[in-house]
């Protein structure tokens, strides 16, 4: 590794050695309810959460609320995530022009080991979005017989 490297490894660690007690001391404030420097800035931002989310924050939540709160987190994350990629084409910040992530490709990691072919085709452009095994000739599972 160069001197630069090291140099670099070195400030990064003081960084972090000098930034442990006084973030340590800030964490403790916040965790104890007490006064803390951001707190004009930040506490109006978490009040309106509270408020949105119809959360009271001096409720203690027991394990199974917590539970449900986690899972309901989960699902709307991944609700949301799966209308990025499906909107993805439409979406702004998109300078490649991706297109929307089509629903085989999303079925690819889960169908790996399955035999399957498909064969998306834009029909505006008539340009194929996305194929795997297109041409290949498959077998119908409900035509085949176990002997």
């Amino acid at each position: 590794m160069t001197a630069n490297g090291w140099l670099q490894i070195l400030l990064f660690l003081a960084l972090i050695f000098a930034m442990t007690k006084p973030l340590g001391i800030f964490m403790a404030r916040v965790f104890n309810r007490e006064h803390t420097f951001l707190d004009p800035v930040l506490r109006p931002v978490e009040k309106l959460l509270y408020r949105l989310t119809m959360v009271d924050e001096n409720h203690e939540m027991p394990w199974t609320e917590y539970a449900y709160s986690m899972l309901l987190f989960s699902g709307v994350s991944m609700f949301v995530l799966y209308l990025f990629q499906r909107l993805q084409a439409v979406l702004p910040w998109n300078p490649q022009k991706f297109p929307a992530v089509a629903q085989a490709l999303a079925a690819t990691l889960l169908l790996a080991a399955a035999a399957w072919g498909v064969k998306i085709v834009s029909l505006d452009t008539g340009r194929t979005i996305f194929e795997r095994d297109a041409q290949k000739l498959l077998k119908p599972a409900s035509n085949a017989r176990e002997i």
